[in-house]
C-alpha cells in the first residue's frame, strides 16, 4: 500500500484548479477507467474531453465566469461533468437535493440567482414552477422536452468556441446549502483550491490509492460525496462508481459488480445493512475501506462484513472533512 504523498507524487504537479487536477491525473494513463456509471465506462481521456467540450456549450449558451448553475437530480455522471465543465470556465455549480419542494427549491434558486438549471424528468417541473421571476434555460439530463434539451445531446453539438485561460484556484466553484437548521439554508461558498485540497486530504486520511473504485452511494448534492469521494478521486487517480441512490437491498451486489473497493456512508446506512437479510450480503466483495462508520455498527462491519478499515470522521458544509 503506498502512504498518501507517494500517491499524490504519481502525478505532476498542478495550479489546484480542478481543470489543472484533471490534466495531471489524464497524463499518467488516459485510458484508465476514472467513472462508472451504469453501462457507461468514461476514460480519464473522455472525461476531460467531455468536459471541455460541455465547457464550450456552456459558453455558447451565455453561462460566463460567476455565473450559478442549479443540479437538481439524483446521482448521475451528468453531475460530475457539468461540476468540471462549470469549474473550467470559472462558473459555479449549485447542487440541490432533487427530494425538495417548490418552496424549498425557489429559496435556493433564487438565492443563488442561477443562470440555468438541469434537471431530471422527475424534478423539472418542480424546478420550473420555483424559479419565481428568475428566467433560466433547462437542460435535462435524461429525456429531452422541447425546451428542456438533453445535455448529452447538446454537448455533441457544442460549437468549437475558445474557452477562457483566467481561471484560478481561488475561484468558486460550489455553492453548497447547509440543512438551515437554525434558519433559512446558507450557501456555503467553495474555490476550485477548497475542492482539490478536500480530495488530497481524503487520500490522507483514508489511505485512498491510485488503483482504488470508489463507490458513491451518498447524494451529490451532499459535502461528503461531492468533496470526499468525487474530489478524492481526483486527488488519488482512481475510479469513481457513481450509483443513482442508496439501495439497501442490491448495495452488495452492486459493490460486487463492479469491483468497489471503498465506500463512504452515514450512520443511517451502516445502522441499515447492519439489519438486512443476509441472503443480500455477498463474501466475494472487494470493499477494503469504509468511511463514516460509528462504534454500534463497526463489529458487523469488520467480523461478518470482512471490511478490516473502518474510519469515522466528522465535517461541515463549511468545513468538509474536520476530523
Amino acid at each position: 500500500m503506498k502512504k498518501p504523498l507517494e500517491v499524490l507524487r504519481l502525478y505532476p504537479a498542478h495550479d489546484y484548479t480542478l481543470r489543472g487536477a484533471l490534466a495531471s491525473r489524464e497524463q499518467r494513463d488516459p485510458q484508465r477507467p476514472f467513472m462508472l456509471f451504469g453501462d457507461k465506462r468514461w476514460s480519464w481521456e473522455e472525461f476531460a474531453s467531455a468536459a471541455d467540450s460541455t465547457a464550450r456549450l456552456l459558453v455558447a449558451r451565455g453561462i460566463r465566469k460567476g455565473d450559478r448553475v442549479a443540479l437538481m437530480a439524483r446521482n448521475s455522471d451528468g453531475h460530475v461533468l457539468l461540476l468540471f465543465a462549470l469549474a473550467r470556465i470559472g462558473a459555479i455549480m449549485v447542487p440541490v437535493n432533487p427530494e425538495f419542494g417548490v418552496n424549498e427549491t425557489g429559496y435556493v434558486l433564487n438565492h443563488a440567482e442561477v443562470s440555468a438549471v438541469a434537471c431530471s424528468t422527475d424534478t423539472l417541473a418542480v424546478a420550473r414552477e420555483a424559479c419565481g421571476k428568475l428566467q433560466p434555460w433547462f437542460m435535462l439530463l435524461d429525456g429531452a422536452e422541447a425546451d428542456a434539451p438533453n445535455l448529452f445531446d447538446l454537448v455533441a453539438q457544442a460549437p468549437p468556441v475558445e474557452l477562457p485561460d483566467d481561471v484560478k484556484g481561488e475561484d468558486t466553484c460550489l455553492i453548497v446549502y447547509t440543512s438551515g437548521t437554525t434558519g433559512f439554508p446558507k450557501g456555503a461558498m467553495h474555490s476550485q483550491r477548497s475542492f482539490v485540497t478536500s480530495g488530497e486530504a481524503f487520500v490522507q486520511r483514508i489511505y485512498l490509492q491510485d488503483d482504488d473504485r470508489v463507490m458513491i452511494v451518498l447524494p451529490l448534492f451532499h459535502i461528503n460525496a461531492l468533496f470526499y469521494s468525487v474530489a478524492g478521486t481526483l486527488a488519488a487517480g482512481a475510479c469513481a462508481i457513481i450509483v443513482p441512490r442508496f439501495a439497501a437491498s442490491t448495495f452488495w451486489q452492486t459493490a460486487l459488480d463492479t469491483g468497489a473497493t471503498e465506500v463512504n456512508i452515514i450512520e443511517a446506512v451502516g445502522a441499515i445493512l447492519q439489519n438486512r437479510p443476509r441472503s443480500e450480503f455477498r463474501p466475494e466483495h472487494k470493499i477494503r475501506r469504509v468511511y463514516g462508520i460509528r462504534q454500534q455498527v463497526a463489529g458487523t462491519f469488520r467480523g461478518e462484513f470482512g471490511i478490516p478499515h473502518l474510519i469515522g470522521g466528522f465535517g461541515m458544509t463549511e468545513i468538509p472533512g474536520v476530523i
